[in-house]
């Protein structure tokens, strides 16, 4: 197991080895569930990215990068065009979604084709732009690595689901759950979390070219079901 891999015990399904993390202490109470989240940095989530490029500073839409500055102009410009890069820790399926169940069959019944990346929310349209110019993170194929989560407040036991796009898919085809593969390449039953990053060890698929990866990091139903996606834009060579 990798130095920097923090609490979570892994379940590796597909190529990846089996390992567990144990933290050393537990604490005496856990921290209480909030609505404050998190999202993928390596690789980076899409929202984050475009939000790191600078696609929200004044006067809005002019980062280096064409497919965030397209996205901030689908949702509507300053103000609601930059709602779901400001708010890259809460890709999430709009309120009054969850009803105690959870995890990635639930969020696929209840979340469109074509709406993927926004978590079928009309406030982050902009993030389900079909674009091959997305922010790029390179991968090598079958590699192993070490991913991050940032976690921007605390949560109980989630789950992190990371899913990658079948061999043929297209970037400039909007995203449907079956150009999804069926397992995820990992996944994670987490121990509680606080804010920061944690990383993880993953066994990279053996894919080539343009690929989209999907991790949906989600509670169960003591915590209400709750999910938080991320759109992940990567090369595999």
């Amino acid at each position: 197991m990798n130095k920097r891999t923090k609490s979570w015990g892994l379940v590796a399904l597909g190529m990846v080895a089996a390992a567990v993390a144990v933290p050393a202490t537990v604490p005496a109470a856990a921290a209480p569930v909030v609505p404050q989240h998190g999202a993928m940095t390596y690789p980076v989530a899409r929202a984050r990215a475009c939000k790191d490029l600078g696609v929200t500073d004044w006067p809005g839409g002019e980062s280096p990068n064409a497919a965030c500055n397209a996205a901030y102009e689908a949702g509507g410009g300053w103000e609601s065009g930059a709602y779901p890069f400001n708010n890259w820790m809460e890709i999430s399926p709009r309120p009054g979604f969850w009803d105690g169940e959870g995890g990635y069959s639930h969020i696929r019944q209840n979340v469109p084709d074509g709406e993927l990346c926004s978590a079928g929310r009309e406030s982050n349209r902009g993030l389900d732009l079909a674009r091959g110019d997305w922010p790029t993170t390179e991968l090598r194929s079958g590699a192993e690595d070490v991913f991050t989560f940032h976690a921007t407040a605390a949560h109980g036991e989630y789950v992190l689901e990371i899913y990658a796009t079948k061999d043929g898919y297209s970037p400039t085809q909007k995203l449907t759950w079956g150009d999804l593969d069926k397992t995820p390449f990992f996944i994670t039953n987490g121990t509680a979390i606080d804010n920061g990053d944690y990383t993880f060890d993953v066994t990279l698929p053996d894919k080539h070219g343009k690929h989209l990866l999907y991790a949906v990091y989600s509670g169960n139903n003591a915590q209400g079901g709750e999910s938080f996606n991320s759109c992940i834009d990567v090369n595999f060579t």
